[in-house]
């Protein structure tokens, strides 16, 4: 009897073991031996240890079979050890490679910048540090729910083979002191053993539940949590194969300490899908749906201004659910269960849907279709509105080409029942974007500043949906002229921040595209001058 060496690789609980017994590979294959004798040894076998006796006891996963070898000059049965590797590790790289491609619709650049920032700690940490580089520590991912970070992070770990640990910040938070602090630097701890074996990423989503910026009103819990953050990041060996991701939807909340240089060196921000992302996002998430002939994607897109990736993966199901009840009484068990998803569908699921970015907001209205021959008279009104309304947001590349600026705001004006709102609501018909309705009512408060900040959501919430049409009725109720008096009024101080948002002023990174305004009024003497075009009625 010949006998054959057999050269396996051993999946260990934790790193912890993988670094215990790489100390000791000679007793390892001993039990090893004793653990795979009188099972089946051929190539590519998985040998569960779990329950085993021995594997409990040495804390073995389970062994790979990855080569059998006769052996001419003994007639031992001899184990090599190939190598050792963590149960994490091993999972992760079964799961990378039997599920299928993770397709991100309408992500392209953020993918592509995120990768590249990663890559480069990750693949080459010794070559940036001969060359002078010092590799960053961590990356920042910030922008809307629902807008695909937590995808972009998995698909980035898989394309850059890399070890994926999730952490998610109210996992960290404890009651007993001392006992956060002491769960993230166990995390911090295994992630270092862990980038020793092969590159890895800690992602830690909602970050900002451990990072809140440091004020009077902080617990102490959240003081010494957020330092032990801190310290352990200034602490990270960069030749390290090993990067820190943290995502949230509102970087507004963290402290300034864990944004700067060292820490979180850069930041990716993730917005509001555009109109050819949506539409690409539609052809990705209705890959596996089957369709009707009347499916218009590009009309879908055209229909979901302010949609992120999560709200379209929602509108797919609610759809496909509105189908499956529409057709009750197919026999599902039959061949005839075969049934499309159509147009009628989305739309009766369009009707009552909103986008999650809009879902906080008082000022969003469902608007009523108005056609502009709905309209009678005014053709020269409607005319100028088309002009300086639907053109900018139908064509902006045109716009753009020539050189023409885009109207910021249009002041309606006249006396009351001559169509203002009327031509409004055409104008949004028409154009299928966000509608935002505000009147004084909703604006002013008594509580001091609450009114200024009422107008500042107000067009925070129209860049997050934009496209977006911002109508704000019976204006002169909410500004007026500026008086000579030497105490500054309410008026005053919301006509101040309705024209900083209008030029520009004070608007956050994460919005990145405009809004167009309506400003309707029967009255126009007590009007303060406001840039835009002006229609009579």
């Amino acid at each position: 009897m010949k006998g054959y060496d057999v050269f396996v690789k051993v999946v260990v609980t934790s790193i912890h073991q993988v670094i215990k017994w790489r100390k000791a590979m000679s007793r390892l294959s001993r039990w090893v031996a004793s653990i795979i004798r009188g099972n089946n040894l051929k190539d590519g076998n998985i040998i569960e240890c779990i329950h085993h006796p021995l594997g409990q006891l040495c804390k073995i996963f389970c062994i790979v079979i990855e080569e059998t070898i006769p052996n001419q000059t003994s007639r031992k049965f001899q184990v090599k050890v190939k190598s050792i590797i963590s149960r994490e590790r091993y999972e992760q790289d079964i799961n990378s490679k039997g599920q299928r491609l993770i397709l991100l619709g309408g992500l392209n650049s953020p993918e592509l910048y995120l990768k590249h920032l990663v890559s480069f700690p990750l693949l080459y940490p010794r070559s940036l540090c001969k060359l002078g580089l010092e590799s960053f520590k961590g990356v920042l991912l910030t922008g809307p729910p629902g807008g695909g970070k937590t995808s972009l992070v998995k698909k980035v770990a898989i394309d850059c083979k890399a070890l994926l640990v999730t952490v998610r910040g109210p996992e960290l938070c404890h009651s007993e002191p001392g006992e956060s602090e002491m769960e993230l630097r166990k995390v911090f701890e295994d992630i270092q053993l862990e980038s020793e074996e092969g590159p890895t990423i800690l992602f830690i989503d909602e970050i900002d539940s451990i990072c809140p910026k440091r004020h009077s009103g902080i617990s102490s819990h959240s003081r010494r949590l957020l330092a032990q953050l801190l310290i352990l990041m200034d602490g990270l060996d960069v030749r390290n194969k090993f990067v820190i991701i943290g995502a949230t939807n509102r970087p507004d909340l963290l402290d300034s300490a864990i944004r700067r240089p060292g820490r979180f060196d850069k930041e990716v921000f993730i917005g509001i899908p555009t109109f050819e992302q949506r539409e690409e996002i539609f052809r990705v998430l209705t890959l596996g749906l089957n369709l009707a002939s009347n499916v218009d994607l590009t009309e879908l897109a055209l229909h979901t201004p302010g949609y992120v990736g999560g709200d379209i993966e929602l509108l797919c199901q609610e759809a496909t659910f509105t189908c499956l009840r529409n057709h009750r009484n197919i026999d599902f068990n039959g061949e005839q269960a075969d049934i499309q998803v159509s147009r009628e569908d989305f739309m009766e699921v369009l009707k009552q849907m909103c986008p999650s970015s809009q879902r906080s907001s008082s000022w969003q209205c469902d608007v009523k279709p108005v056609k502009w021959s709905d309209i009678g008279g005014l053709e020269q009104v409607k005319r100028r509105m088309q002009i300086a309304v639907e053109w900018p947001l139908l064509y902006p590349e045109a716009f753009a080409r020539m050189g023409i600026s885009k109207p910021r705001g249009v002041l309606l004006f006249g006396p009351p029942g001559c169509c203002k709102t009327n031509l409004v609501q055409a104008a949004a018909t028409n154009c299928h974007v966000t509608f935002l309705a505000v009147s004084g009512a909703q604006i002013f408060s008594p509580l001091v500043g609450d009114s200024e900040r009422s107008i500042s959501q107000v067009f925070h919430h129209a860049r997050l949906g934009a496209p977006s049409i911002v109508f704000i009725d019976e204006l002169d109720s909410v500004v007026g002229k500026r008086a000579a008096a030497k105490h500054q009024s309410v008026q005053e101080r919301v006509l101040s921040t309705l024209l900083n948002e209008l030029d520009g002023v004070g608007i956050r990174i994460e919005d990145k595209r405009g809004t167009l305004e309506y400003e309707g009024t029967p009255t126009l003497e007590i009007q303060f001058p406001v840039k835009g075009n002006i229609a009579s009625c």
